[in-house]
C-alpha cells in the first residue's frame, strides 16, 4: 500500500456523519474508478494479487474511458467495480437476477473502451488462478498510488464543480503535481500534495484553498483558509503552515461527504525510489 499522508487520513477519520449528506443517506456510492480498498481489503494475499492483476490488464481501457471525448464516463457502484476486478466482464447470472442486471451494465459500459484498447475478446477473463503472476512490490504500490491519485483528481474536479457551480478544470488541475488527470508520472507521487517538505506542499494547498472560497456547502469553511490566503506566503511561519494543511484537508473531506454521501479518495505518496 502507498504511504498515507497524515493530515489527510486524520481528516478522513474525523468526518462528522451526524448530519445526513445532501444527496440522501441511502444513495448508492459511485466511483469513476475502482476504489483501491477493493483490492487491499482482503486478508488473502492471492486474492489481492488476483484483483490487482485484473486491474493491470484493464488499466489502459479504464483510462481511455475517462478521456474519451465522445462518451461521458459513467461511474460504477462499489459492487459493479468489484465484479470488474473479479473479471466478470460479460453478462452472466440467473435470468432476471441482480447479478445479471449488474453484469449487463458493466459489459455495456466497458466494452467500447476495451475494444478501443485492443481487447476484442474477453475469454481471458477471469484469469485462471494458476496464471496469476507474482508482481514486484514497488510496481504494485505504484499502480495503487496511480489509481488513488487519478480518483482523487477526478473527485476534486467533481466536488469543485458541484460546490462552486462552475466548470473550471484548468484551475483545478493546477492544484496537482504535473496537472494531468490520467497517465500520471509516478514521480508525481513525491511532489505536490505528496511532497515531503511542507514548504513544497503549500503552493498546492493554497491553490485548493482559493477554489474552496467559492464553495457553497453545508459545513462551515475554517476561518484559517481565508486568513491565510490574505497574506503573502513568505510571511507564514511553519506553525501556521502546519495548522493550515489539516484545515484544507478536513474542509475537503467533510464537503465531499456532505455532497456525495461517502468518503473521498485522498492523496498518498510513494516512499521508494521510482523505478526500483
Amino acid at each position: 500500500m502507498p504511504t498515507t499522508i497524515t493530515p489527510w487520513t486524520e481528516a478522513l477519520a474525523d468526518i462528522d456523519q451526524s448530519i445526513p449528506p445532501a444527496c440522501g443517506p441511502d444513495r448508492p456510492q459511485y466511483y469513476v474508478l475502482p476504489e483501491p480498498a477493493l483490492i487491499l481489503s482482503s486478508d488473502d494475499e492471492f486474492r489481492r494479487r488476483f484483483l490487482l492483476h485484473h486491474y493491470c490488464m484493464l488499466r489502459d481501457a479504464l483510462m481511455f474511458r475517462l478521456t474519451d471525448r465522445d462518451v461521458r464516463p459513467q461511474p460504477l457502484t462499489t459492487q459493479e467495480w468489484r465484479d470488474v476486478l473479479q473479471g466478470k466482464l460479460v453478462k452472466q447470472g440467473k435470468h432476471g437476477s441482480r447479478a445479471e442486471t449488474r453484469s449487463s451494465i458493466v459489459e455495456d459500459l466497458l466494452h467500447p473502451a476495451l475494444q478501443a484498447c485492443g481487447i476484442n475478446g474477453l475469454k481471458d477473463f477471469p484469469v485462471a488462478p494458476n496464471a496469476v503472476p507474482t508482481m514486484n512490490v514497488h510496481f504494485a504500490k505504484e499502480l495503487l498510488w496511480e489509481l488513488a491519485e487519478m480518483s482523487f483528481r477526478y473527485e476534486f474536479l467533481a466536488l469543485d464543480s458541484r460546490a462552486s457551480q462552475r466548470k473550471r478544470p484548468d484551475e483545478c488541475r493546477k492544484c496537482f503535481a504535473g496537472d494531468g488527470l490520467v497517465g500520471l508520472d509516478f514521480r508525481e507521487s513525491q511532489r505536490g500534495l505528496a511532497a515531503l517538505a511542507l514548504e513544497e506542499r503549500m503552493p498546492y494547498l493554497l491553490g485548493m484553498a482559493r477554489l474552496m472560497c467559492d464553495w457553497i456547502v453545508p459545513c462551515p469553511r475554517p476561518p484559517e483558509i481565508e486568513e491565510t490566503l490574505g497574506r503573502p506566503i513568505s510571511s507564514l511561519d511553519r506553525r501556521e503552515m502546519h495548522k493550515f494543511e489539516p484545515r484544507v484537508a478536513s474542509y475537503y473531506t467533510q464537503s465531499f461527504y456532505e455532497l456525495f454521501g461517502r468518503a473521498a479518495i485522498i492523496p498518498m505518496r510513494l516512499e521508494h525510489e521510482i523505478g526500483s
